[in-house]
Parts: structure tokens; C-alpha cells; sequence
């Protein structure tokens, strides 16, 4: 695994909030972008139990590059 994933995955609960608040979006928000739910996002990405794939993380450069 290339170390920016294993370096996402082991602040990925910090870096979620820091994504979303970056990109000005709520927590209903941020999950749409990759078609699941908030409290997926939660459970899931938020608490550890899910690294984003490697598509959500193209997902995320995307988004931070449009933002600015």
C-alpha cells in the first residue's frame, strides 16, 4: 500500500473532520459525495472500522483541488 493511504488510514478520524470542514460541508454533505450515508461515514470511516478505497481517496484530492 503506498504510504499516503497508510498515513490516511492511520489519522483517518481526524482527517475526515479536517476534509469536511475544509471543504465547508456538512457531515450529510461530505457522505453524499461518496454515495453513502452520514452515519456511514461515521461508523465507518470517522471511527476507524474502514479505510476509504482508493477511489474515495481520488474522490477527496478531487474535491480538495476544486475547492482551492
Amino acid at each position: 500500500m503506498p504510504q499516503s493511504i497508510n498515513l490516511l488510514a492511520a489519522k483517518q478520524p481526524k482527517l475526515v473532520r479536517a476534509l469536511r470542514q475544509e471543504l465547508n460541508l456538512s457531515k450529510e454533505s461530505f457522505a453524499t459525495e461518496f454515495a453513502i450515508t452520514s452515519q456511514q461515514l461515521i461508523n465507518w470511516w470517522k471511527n476507524g472500522y474502514v479505510t476509504p478505497s482508493l477511489l474515495a481517496i481520488l474522490r477527496i484530492r478531487s474535491l480538495l483541488n476544486e475547492s482551492g
